[in-house]
């Protein structure tokens, strides 16, 4: 049950300042094709503790990224955002704001942007040890090697020497387990937090998270290891939540995306686009659009039409729409959309149209279709793509495959062509099938 202001016994706050002293703005860093915050409204919100997640913040953009992502916007001075402030200081802010409405809150989450691999599962993980336990406080923590600790060297004024002494100078199979809090979730009674002002208290518990979704990322190199782990196939499953909404889709980025093949340019597609009179003249050509089986377009399209069509696809949560512009040329040569984004199968699904037929033939849909895959498998951490064509496209079936995707099946006669019944052609491919094609060896379509 949640109260009037829809937070429930558990508050889960964010809190997100514009200032970093090593990765400057670094909670708005892209991580897997969103800004870094985005994974942890994700987490909160799948956690399903509350129909409200806030993000605490002074600064424009965050507000307005977070708001883009589904969070409430908890808006702070900036003498709350400073160097020396704890993270604690604004979570408590929220808190009694929050209170003086009437909210009943048992429960204050503290979860920190810069861990953006946690889970929903973590979040919930968390309370049940906190409920199980007893205890008034939790941490989230990650195992560690106690060699790592216990033989630290520190610098004396007589030279460097063991930091910890002696006492701990033995084998590992002699030493304690030992854990490190990895900032991803803290957790408190809520009335306990307000009364200590952190999540250190007694009687404290600890939840633990495995090292591969313990990155905190502080550094450039930080994050770096943070897309590597989004990336790697052997660690996804245990790196994508589970979600309680209704949608398990990955949101697209919010802000236009513009990515560089070795001939070509990807930009997220604009009214500017639309409004070009090329696009209209490619959709009434009916030699670019025969095979494309939207068989609406085999009649002269009207531009209201075409103006549904695109206004839907780029306002859709589930879809990348790009023009494909041939840079050297500087010329919009067709469009490439990726739909069906789900973020719990990471799966996506690519179509092409190259509209100039001035650029058929020259390498131009290998390498659009070479960079988004790119894109989706390195930045998006996509899994796995599919693409669907014609068995009368040859051309198009011999570019998808020479990126690395395989004939996974044909619905025979399932499309109609000229008056006759042709074969639907499905392929797929995995991430480690993925290939790109070297530039210098790019075949025509």
């Amino acid at each position: 049950m949640t109260d009037a202001v829809g937070v429930g016994r558990a508050l889960l706050a964010i809190p997100a300042r514009a200032g970093s002293k090593r990765l400057a703005r670094k909670n708005l860093a892209l991580l897997g094709g969103v800004p870094m915050i985005a994974h942890t409204i994700q987490a909160a919100r799948a956690s399903g503790l509350s129909d409200r997640v806030f993000v605490c913040t002074e600064d424009d953009e965050i507000a307005d990224v977070s708001a883009a992502h589904g969070a409430s916007v908890f808006r702070i001075p900036a003498t709350m955002a400073g160097d020396e402030v704890s993270s604690t200081v604004p979570c408590l802010a929220l808190y009694d704001s929050l209170v003086s409405e009437g909210a009943p809150v048992e429960y204050l989450f503290n979860l920190q942007p810069s861990s953006p691999l946690r889970t929903g599962d973590d979040i919930r993980a968390a309370l049940d040890s906190l409920e199980s336990a007893g205890a008034d406080f939790v941490v989230s923590v990650t195992p560690i090697d106690p060699h790592y600790f216990h033989w630290a060297l520190a610098a004396r004024p007589e030279g460097w020497e063991m930091y910890f002494g002696a006492e701990f100078h033995q084998e590992r199979t002699r030493l304690p387990p030992v854990s490190r809090p990895n900032g991803a979730i803290k957790l408190g009674r809520a009335r306990k937090v307000k009364e200590t002002g952190h999540f250190f208290g007694r009687p404290l518990e600890v939840s633990e998270m495995p090292e591969v979704r313990s990155i905190h990322v502080a550094t450039g190199f930080d994050l770096t290891c943070a897309q590597a782990m989004l990336a790697d196939a052997s660690v996804s499953r245990v790196l994508t939540p589970r979600t309680t909404e209704s949608t398990n889709r990955h949101p697209p980025p919010t802000d236009p995306v513009e990515l560089t093949g070795s001939t070509i340019r990807l930009e997220t597609f604009q009214d500017k686009h639309l409004h070009d009179e090329a696009y209209l003249g490619w959709l009434r050509d009916y030699d670019v659009v025969k095979t494309i089986n939207r068989r609406g377009y085999l009649r002269p399209v009207s531009f209201a039409e075409v103006e549904r069509y695109c206004s839907e696809v780029m306002a859709s949560p589930t879809d990348l729409f790009f023009a494909i512009r041939h840079f050297p040329d500087d010329v919009f040569v067709g469009t490439l959309r990726v739909s069906r984004i789900d973020s719990e199968t990471r799966s996506a699904d690519i179509g092409i149209l190259i509209g100039d037929k001035a650029y058929w033939g020259r390498g131009v849909a290998t390498d659009a279709i070479g960079t988004i895959g790119a894109y989706l498998f390195d930045r998006m951490g996509m899994r796995r793509l599919t693409a669907g064509l014609m068995s009368i496209n040859p051309a198009m079936l011999r570019v998808f495959e020479k990126v690395g995707f395989q004939r996974e099946g044909v619905f025979r006669e399932q499309d109609l062509f000229e008056g006759r019944f042709v074969d639907h052609v499905y392929l797929g491919c995995l991430q480690h099938e993925f290939r790109r094609p070297l530039n210098d060896t790019l075949e025509t379509e």
